[in-house]
């Protein structure tokens, strides 16, 4: 069966994740994670893709972006990841492939933008690395508490800035496991994560169906 075409339609906010292949690790030092943001900071801007948040785990990367045009993110990503596996082709003297397949994306509502956002910040807490957001170096979390600058971020467009001004309560509130699995199967399936009306209105400025269609058989007439 085909794969169906990934939607990606621009001025929407998206969640986008990739791994290593067989889930091997991508980054193993400092020196490739900083590699990797040098990266993508060069390839988002010259696609003109907005990245509003990421977080690198050891085998995985996790962003939210902003596409400002239909390629940019399919442009800044494919440059940046290959020009990244290049590197560390080099590095270890390892050729094959490196990522997992393409990357997995899902466009945002507000509401679910913020749900995102704060899924990708405390991943690290998730899987038990560190205690608290702000000890994962690795991550946008320390942005947009205050603890430092982060050229890599662009927050122009942020639909809601009075949130950024209270981050800490945004990651605290506590999302349950259903809400997270909705998202990461949003996010690998491609369907966007919205209201109702907000995926109708997108449904019609694509021309395409959005919302998934009923499992199983189509009933007898």
């Amino acid at each position: 069966m085909p794969r169906e075409a990934r939607f990606i339609e621009p001025e929407i906010p998206y969640h986008v994740t990739q791994r290593g292949n067989y889930q091997q690790n991508v980054f193993h030092e400092d020196q490739d994670r900083h590699k990797y943001l040098e990266l993508l900071n060069v390839h988002s801007l010259k696609n003109k893709l907005e990245v509003w948040a990421y977080c690198l785990m050891d085998n995985h990367i996790h962003l939210i972006v902003y596409p400002r045009e239909s390629q940019s993110l399919a442009k800044a990503l494919a440059t940046t990841h290959m020009m990244y596996a290049q590197y560390c082709h080099r590095q270890s003297g390892v050729v094959g492939h490196f990522w997992q397949g393409r990357f997995y994306s899902c466009a945002l509502d507000a509401q679910h933008l913020v749900h995102a956002t704060r899924y990708v910040e405390m991943n690290p807490v998730r899987a038990r690395l560190v205690e608290t957001p702000t000890d994962w170096v690795w991550s946008s979390a320390r942005y947009h508490l205050g603890v430092c600058d982060d050229p890599l971020l662009d927050q122009a467009r942020w639909p809601d800035e009075e949130l950024l001004y209270d981050w800490k309560a945004v990651l605290e509130v506590y999302d349950d496991d259903a809400s997270i699995q909705r998202l990461r199967y949003a996010t690998r399936t491609g369907h966007p994560m919205g209201s109702n009306t907000w995926i109708k209105a997108l449904e019609q400025r694509s021309g395409r169906r959005l919302h998934p269609l009923p499992v199983g058989r189509p009933r007898k007439r």
